[in-house]
């Protein structure tokens, strides 16, 4: 599934980026926020990962980690 919607999502931010009315430097929090957001409530539904309800600490902490990661590094690699 990430196959499909990460380059998906890539190409719907790079398109919304130059459109984005606050500071560059939030950007990539940003990028990682939705994408956060986007799991959070599409997977569970799709039955692709357990209900939320079932995650422990370290999940929901570590998918905020790669969300935010994530998002971090794309927005400095687009910026370049």
């Amino acid at each position: 599934m990430r196959w499909v919607y990460g380059p998906a999502l890539g190409v719907l931010y790079a398109w919304l980026r130059p459109s984005l009315l606050y500071p560059a430097r939030l950007h990539g929090l940003t990028l990682g926020a939705g994408i956060w957001l986007f799991e959070r409530l599409v997977f569970p539904r799709l039955r692709v990962t357990p209900p939320p309800r079932d995650w422990s600490s370290a999940e929901r902490r570590l998918l905020a980690l790669q969300t935010s990661v994530f998002g971090l590094v794309t927005e400095a690699v687009l910026s370049r």
